[in-house]
C-alpha cells in the first residue's frame, strides 16, 4: 500500500478546469479537507420526461438543487436532462458540495465556465441563501495550498476566512459573479 501526500491531487485535471459543468468544490471528509471536481451536463430532453442522473452523491438531493436553481434563480431546467458526476469515484456526503453542483449544472446550462482558479464550498438552503459550512478555514488553506487563488462560499464563512475568500448570500448572486463572461459554445457558426 503506498501513501498519497496531497488526496486532493487524485480527484483533480487541471486541464478540465476551465470547461463549462466543471466546478472545483473544496468539501471535508472527517476532518480533512480535499478538493474534488463536480461536473454536469444538461441537454434538452428527447423524452416526455426530463432524465436526472447522479454519480458521486446522494441522487435524492439533486432535484432539491434543480429546483432551487429553477425557483429562486429563474433557471429553466424542465425541459432538460441533467447528468452528474464527482469525477475520481469520489462519493460525497458534505452539504458543501452543493454550491458546485449547483454551479456546475448553471455553467454547463449557460455555457459559459466557472472563473479560472476559483473552487466553492457552501451548502444551498431552499430560499436560495448560501449557509455556511464546517472548517471553511481548512478547506481556504487547501485550495490555497494547491495553487487556487481563492475559494468562494457563504458572505459569513468568508468574512471569517481572510484573504482568498469571496463571500456570497445568494446562490443568484454567486452564478452571476463565478461564471465566465466568455460563453464556450457557439459563434458565427451556430
Amino acid at each position: 500500500m503506498k501513501s498519497i501526500s496531497e488526496v486532493s491531487s487524485y480527484f483533480l485535471r487541471r486541464d478540465n478546469a476551465c470547461r463549462s459543468g466543471t466546478v472545483i468544490t473544496a468539501v471535508m471528509e472527517g476532518t480533512r479537507p480535499f478538493l474534488v471536481e463536480v461536473q454536469a451536463l444538461t441537454s434538452t430532453t428527447r423524452y416526455g420526461y426530463p432524465q436526472r442522473s447522479v454519480n458521486g452523491m446522494d441522487s435524492r438531493r439533486l432535484p432539491m438543487l434543480l429546483a432551487v436553481l429553477e425557483k429562486r434563480c429563474g433557471m429553466d431546467l424542465g425541459n432538460q436532462d441533467v447528468y452528474v458526476n464527482v469525477a475520481g469515484g469520489a462519493s460525497l456526503t458534505d452539504p458543501g458540495a452543493d454550491l458546485g453542483v449547483c454551479l456546475a449544472v448553471a455553467s454547463s446550462r449557460l455555457e459559459k465556465p466557472v472563473r479560472e482558479g476559483i473552487t466553492v464550498s457552501s451548502e444551498i438552503g431552499l430560499g436560495g441563501e448560501l449557509r455556511p459550512v464546517t472548517h471553511f478555514d481548512l478547506r481556504l488553506r487547501e485550495v490555497l495550498c494547491l495553487g487556487f487563488s481563492g475559494l468562494a462560499g457563504a458572505a459569513e464563512d468568508a468574512s471569517n476566512a481572510g484573504k482568498g475568500a469571496e463571500g456570497f448570500s445568494s446562490l443568484i448572486d454567486s452564478i452571476g459573479s463565478l461564471l465566465s463572461s466568455r460563453k464556450e459554445k457557439g459563434g458565427d457558426w451556430l
